[in-house]
């Protein structure tokens, strides 16, 4: 009887640590779509961003290669001219990375 028993119920938790892992990578699935859709609204948004400010303010030449390659270069983050003039920018490549 009591191996019947024990066999059950090793039965029933391991259905119930498979039906867990789905549950696991279902939820992985989802963070990691989430993720995904959040980087490319703040893309969009920092490419709007930079644009407006570029068209608003004077920036010198090594000023725009720095905030159009902030998305793919995180060392321009440290540019100072980008700290002053373009801020709002800065945030959202820094909310990218």
């Amino acid at each position: 009887m009591n191996s019947n028993f024990s066999h059950n119920l090793k039965r029933h938790y391991g259905y119930l640590t498979q039906r867990m892992q789905w549950v696991i990578r279902a939820g992985t699935a989802v963070a990691v779509l989430f993720k995904i859709m959040l980087a490319a609204s703040v893309g969009v948004t920092f490419s709007e961003r930079s644009w407006t400010t570029l068209r608003a303010k004077f920036i010198t030449l090594g000023g725009v290669d720095s905030l159009l390659s902030l998305t793919h270069d995180p060392t321009k983050l440290f540019t100072k001219e980008l700290a002053v003039k373009a801020k709002l920018a800065m945030l959202l490549a820094l909310t990218i990375w």
